[in-house]
């Protein structure tokens, strides 16, 4: 008994130390992590600034992002749709990063597609349409190969450009394929760009009537204004690059609410897409981008025909034709600012449409001795950046396809024009052959926006252009998914006996 009742004793003393020592151990490790934390903050702060000491404090949340996206590689292609339309307030409104903002979008994808392929089954490649894939990786790989280009003079300018040439489209189309594949997924895309689109409005209305902050007035003052004060009105732009990308999305978004609201059940829905879709369309008229006009034009006309029905086709061509007629022929609302630039759109003989015209006829004696281009990354933007006083450097694109043109030469032209046109066909029959309605609607919502924004990129450079690329790689994708996410609907799922 004695000896039980010592064991019993030591039991209780051991215990009672392992228990003190419990109770002291948290306060006592979570002190001592708050001191290293602290002093490794100070260390950040006095050597590596605010930056360092904000992107420390962020290091746990990025890691619970991470984990979170090996998990669900869904998360991370979705925010690569966040991050994109996300640059341009990072960079405004916070203080600078170590690095270029738009590679969060880069980052992202190459995260996603790593915990993609550690997670991707053998049979999910099989469902995977082939001529996607020949066609954007033959794409992909040109590009790449240009940076043996002897015309091109600048190897970091390739490495900048290619990305949104090439690079973001090769991998987003990739992994919108392989990961979004039920209705769900087709929802979440809608509703992302719906959810940037409107704020993005209200921003610009925001600008228009009330003012600009200090960081904005700084970027019309830094040379904006050239291109964005025009007769003493302001170009609204709201969080984009510029105003005509700005308009181009606003654009994409009537089109997409609009055709939300047309088939959408119940009141309720219908009211709040329509008003999207007018709050969206004011966004567009206040940016002054005349080229979005062509973004609603071809949307719908291509939702007309993607409808198969003789009176919706016939009744799209009334009203469009009524609204052409109005801006064409009419001069009615001329002292609105808005109307008036929206109507100079369809006047040919604008003299900002004949600069255009005349800078493309200079580009096409220049470029009569270069069938492989000048190089990725020649002209534009990065151009102008890395290879400035050049004859390109200084040469402005006007659109998408004069940028492919100069870079890649008449070759890579056709090869870009003809993969694009697949996409675009193939993508519409998929479409067109789809039985479910909610899918099919849904899914030419995002098709008839990116088939409008095609069109429009002949007058702006807009189809690879932040935040627009990355949603108009996932909308092409779902036009190819569009089966798969038929398949995935629950009404389509049979029971199991």
């Amino acid at each position: 008994m004695l000896q039980k009742e010592g064991g019993h004793e030591i039991i209780r003393k051991e215990n009672l130390i392992s228990g003190l020592f419990a109770r002291l151990s948290g306060p006592l490790v979570t002190g001592l992590l708050s001191v290293l934390a602290a002093a490794l903050i100070a260390l950040a702060i006095e050597n590596g600034g605010l930056v360092a000491a904000v992107g420390f404090l962020c290091l746990p949340f990025l890691i619970l992002l991470l984990a979170a996206i090996f998990n669900n590689p869904r998360i991370g292609l979705f925010m690569s749709i966040h991050s994109s339309f996300a640059i341009v307030p990072l960079s405004n409104y916070l203080p600078p990063l170590p690095f270029p903002a738009g590679l969060l979008v880069d980052f992202f994808l190459l995260v996603t597609l790593v915990a993609t392929l550690l997670k991707i089954k053998q049979e999910d490649w099989l469902k995977v349409s082939r001529g996607v894939l020949l066609f954007i990786s033959v794409w992909f790989l040109l590009t790449a190969l240009q940076i043996f280009n002897p015309e091109a003079r600048s190897a970091e300018a390739w490495l900048y450009a290619i990305r949104s040439t090439s690079f973001q489209m090769f991998i987003t189309i990739i992994l919108a394929l392989l990961l979004l594949r039920s209705p769900k997924d087709l929802q979440s895309v809608l509703f992302i760009f719906l959810l940037w689109s409107v704020p993005a409005a209200l921003n610009g209305i925001r600008q228009l009537h009330i003012g600009l902050t200090d960081a904005e007035n700084a970027w019309l003052a830094a040379g904006a204004a050239r291109t964005h004060v025009l007769f003493g009105k302001l170009r609204v732009f709201s969080y984009f690059t510029d105003a005509g990308t700005f308009g181009a999305a606003q654009a994409m978004a009537v089109v997409i609410a609009g055709i939300l609201a047309l088939n959408a059940e119940g009141f309720r829905k219908k009211l709040i897409y329509g008003l999207v879709a007018v709050l969206c369309f004011y966004g567009m008229a206040i940016s002054g981008t005349r080229g979005a006009l062509f973004v609603i034009f071809a949307g719908f006309g291509t939702y007309f025909l993607l409808c198969g029905k003789v009176k919706v086709l016939i009744s799209g061509l009334i009203v469009g034709i009524v609204f052409f007629g109005f801006l064409k022929f009419t001069s009615i609302g001329n002292t609105n600012y808005q109307i008036y630039r929206m109507r100079s759109a369809l006047n040919p003989e604008d003299a900002s449409f004949q600069v255009r015209v005349n800078n493309q006829r200079i580009l096409a004696e220049y470029m009569g001795s270069r069938p492989f281009g000048a190089g990725v990354g020649s002209i534009g933007f990065w151009g102008k950046r890395f290879t400035p006083n050049t004859f390109l450097g200084e040469m402005p694109t006007d659109n998408w396809y004069v940028r492919i043109w100069v870079e890649t030469g008449w070759t890579g032209l056709t090869f870009y024009l003809s993969m694009l046109l697949y996409l675009l066909v193939a993508g519409f029959r998929r479409i067109f052959s789809l039985k479910d309605k909610i899918i099919r609607y849904k899914s030419a919502a995002l098709y008839c926006a990116i088939a409008g924004l095609a069109v429009a990129s002949y007058g702006n450079e807009l189809w690879g252009t932040f935040p627009i690329a990355p949603f108009n790689y996932i909308a092409l994708a779902l036009a190819f998914n569009g089966e798969l996410l038929v398949a995935q609907k629950p009404s389509a799922v049979k029971p199991s006996r």
